[in-house]
């Protein structure tokens, strides 16, 4: 289901965190449960409706205007952090989440930014 991998190097020479890059036709289950499933993976109680509109943000790219969210919590047991994001287009919903260790993923913060807002739409 993967589109892409690429594994993001820890400024501090910690452990690589994982940039995903899903695409799944439609609407792909709608954005709450997908941010809830994400939440559920850093062992997070899901989110409401009213919850996910106050706690993400939208960034504009060329593709479109993009729901990011941020989540801390703990992967096998350790700090971890989760940076994810949902562009839709016509006929499909682009995932894209950075995971890692939480430090290594808040470093990376204004990078996994400006690599959405240099999305467009494909030729």
């Amino acid at each position: 289901m993967r589109f892409a991998s690429y594994a993001v190097p820890d400024a501090k020479g910690g452990k690589p965190s994982d940039l995903s890059v899903v695409t799944l036709p439609g609407d792909a289950g709608g954005e709450l449960p997908n941010v809830n499933r994400w939440r559920g993976q850093l062992g997070l109680e899901p989110l409401d409706a009213a919850a996910l509109a106050t706690g993400s943000k939208h960034v504009d790219s060329k593709a479109g205007s993009i729901l990011v969210v941020e989540f801390a919590g703990k992967q096998n047991g350790a700090p971890a952090r989760m940076l994810a994001a949902i562009l839709k287009t016509n006929d499909a919903t682009w995932f894209f989440k950075l995971t890692g260790d939480d430090p290594a993923v808040a470093a990376s913060r204004g990078d996994f930014l400006g690599f959405l807002r240099s999305l467009r739409p494909a030729r």
